[in-house]
């Protein structure tokens, strides 16, 4: 059986508008993201391949500028999607934390969305961690595209927030944290 690569592009901004709409387009940030998709390293030497889109409004409109820039058709049928056999991986940080001796400490990192505290939290126990540290996407001014972060720094025991301040900053907070352990 043949391998094939699958690339997930997660759909752009979603309009504010939702109101009544269970199917927003994108906003104009949105409109911005999938644009940008189009300078994005990864999809620049694409050969043989297909675009299967969600059929929601703001996952086609993410799709529309790729698949015209390679001039292919934007499937939105998800029957294509029963062939594929995905493979879980194995959580490697499940493992270590499994047989990390008694002087060691093991921490995780989660990016939430929403429950944040209590998906950490829940991470924290099944994955057998000392510590969790837990950054939101709902904080501004923090994550992936920002030269500073806040993040929350979650124990057994404790839940403490360490505020917005350069990424150092933040590294060298939760690095006293663990010393604390």
């Amino acid at each position: 059986m043949s391998q094939i690569e699958i690339i997930f592009i997660r759909h752009g901004e979603a309009s504010d508008a939702w109101g009544d709409h269970l199917d927003p387009g994108l906003s104009d940030n949105g409109i911005l993201q999938a644009n940008n998709l189009l300078n994005h390293k990864e999809l620049q030497n694409l050969k043989d391949f297909s675009f299967m889109s969600s059929p929601k409004s703001r996952a086609i409109e993410t799709g529309k500028p790729l698949a015209k820039k390679f001039d292919k058709k934007l499937k939105k049928e998800t029957d294509l999607l029963k062939e594929v056999k995905l493979v879980l991986n194995k959580d490697i940080l499940k493992e270590l934390s499994n047989i990390k001796s008694d002087k060691q400490i093991v921490v995780g990192f989660a990016l939430e969305t929403d429950d944040e505290v209590n998906n950490a939290k829940l991470k924290l126990k099944n994955k057998n961690l000392n510590a969790i540290v837990m950054n939101s996407l709902n904080d501004p001014g923090s994550g992936f595209d920002s030269e500073t972060n806040q993040v929350t720094f979650i124990t057994e025991l404790i839940s403490k927030k360490i505020n917005l301040n350069s990424k150092s900053v933040v590294a060298h907070e939760i690095l006293t944290e663990i010393a604390n352990l």
